[in-house]
């Protein structure tokens, strides 16, 4: 999609979205297991014929036709999108960016002002990706031709990601308040809600420590609640497929981090979800660290669902739990090749609250169909507030704080020895 074309497209969006209502676009990769079931290619267009579960033969899954090919089949319902992306357009003269406050494979994120308003910027990796928009092929060297293919991927996901952003609405879903294209820096901002807080696991790395029970049962049922709405309640139901605490972001300024009462009914929101399926799989989400929060099945075959995202939140939960980075110190390849294999399991801690443990055990069944749906875990966390938790608890700090940080202490020792015992027999394995 061409950045130059934003503009007209927002302009006809709602006369596009009644025309083609039945017109969407493939957002994942999808490779057809049977023979009744479409393999669908990211870009690709699908016309839907049928939403009926009784037609297709399984919830979640719609008929349709894809355009390009003519062949008709069933496909998975939450791997398509709205044909046009509903996007702002935001002028860069309206921007002020900052200094810059994180970065990864897909570029930067600069604090920033728009208008009054304290934002984030994310943008492309590199400065000259726009320089790949609307240039005429015949004007340019092979070599050019090779570089600009390379930036305008990096200027596409972007986009991407702008494009199942924007018509989110959701408490604990970081808000996109829309895109720039930037003529001058040949770039793409997303201008994004600020967390004045930070990432979760920045909280957990400085108070080397995990979250006292009330805190942690507040985050969970956030985050719960945030998943719910991505795979059941959005427009376009979206898959994560990277949840961890580096992306969940707390909205209000902390004070004293150390101070468990200061960490007490903060704002906590979703952010980097919707990721490009190839990107995600690729070899490079090794050097990234996320096999630790991936499950079997997707490191195994690739097979990313709402049940991985699963395994993901009960991940998340281990870390705000013991405040530790899951298999810290372990070989990336390793531990992917031990997850697959059903070798390996994060130890949860002998002493783990139980309505704790049990809802890590249920994340982390081995067959996706046996663990719950968010819908269910809001339902698991509610009730674990409404049994171990009066208004007064669940908002204030309990007498025995300082007991309890003795035993997250405890943890943290039972877990370093569990690993170590891992490692050592690995070495032995090797040997």
């Amino acid at each position: 999609m061409c950045l130059t074309n934003i503009s007209s497209i927002m302009t006809d969006s709602s006369s596009l979205n009644n025309k083609n209502d039945g017109i969407l676009r493939v957002i994942y990769d999808y490779t057809g297991k049977e023979e009744d079931e479409l393999t669908l290619k990211r870009g690709s267009v699908v016309e839907v014929l049928s939403k009926d579960e009784k037609i297709s033969g399984s919830k979640g899954w719609w008929t349709g036709r894809l355009v390009d090919s003519e062949s008709v089949g069933i496909f998975p319902a939450n791997f398509v999108a709205s044909f046009e992306p509903n996007l702002r357009v935001i002028e860069e003269k309206d921007l002020q960016i900052g200094n810059l406050i994180g970065s990864g494979g897909f570029g930067h994120v600069h604090y920033g002002k728009f208008g009054d308003t304290d934002v984030a910027i994310k943008t492309a990796k590199s400065l000259t990706a726009f320089s790949s928009i609307d240039t005429p092929s015949s004007s340019k060297s092979n070599d050019d031709e090779s570089f600009d293919g390379v930036q305008r991927k990096l200027i596409d996901g972007l986009l991407r990601e702008a494009c199942l952003f924007s018509n989110l609405r959701h408490s604990n879903i970081i808000k996109l308040f829309g895109v720039s294209p930037s003529i001058s820096r040949r770039n793409l901002y997303l201008v994004m809600e600020y967390a004045h807080g930070g990432a979760l696991n920045y909280l957990l790395q400085r108070r080397k420590s995990g979250l006292y029970p009330n805190v942690f049962i507040q985050y969970a049922r956030q985050i719960a609640d945030g998943m719910k709405y991505l795979h059941e309640e959005a427009p376009e139901h979206i898959i994560h497929r990277d949840l961890k605490c580096s992306n969940v972001l707390i909205i209000e300024a902390l004070e004293n981090i150390h101070n468990d009462s200061e960490l007490l009914n903060k704002t906590l929101k979703i952010t980097d979800f919707g990721l490009a399926r190839k990107q995600i799989q690729s070899s490079s989400m090794s050097a990234a660290g996320t096999f630790p929060w991936m499950s079997p099945e997707c490191i195994r075959n690739n097979e990313f669902s709402t049940k991985s995202d699963v395994w993901s939140f009960g991940v998340l939960l281990w870390e705000c739990l013991t405040g530790e980075i899951p298999y810290k110190g372990f070989d990336q390849m390793q531990v992917a090749f031990g997850i697959a294999t059903n070798r390996y399991s994060l130890p949860i801690p002998s002493t783990c609250p139980e309505e704790f443990s049990q809802l890590m055990k249920d994340c982390w069944q081995l067959a996706p169909q046996d663990r719950p749906t968010f819908s269910e875990l809001c339902e698991q966390i509610n009730k674990i507030i409404e049994i171990n938790y009066t208004n007064n608890q669940l908002n204030n700090m309990e007498p025995n704080e300082e007991t309890y940080s003795s035993l997250q202490q405890d943890w943290r020792k039972e877990i370093e020895d569990i690993f170590e015992e891992l490692k050592t027999k690995e070495q032995v394995r090797k040997t």
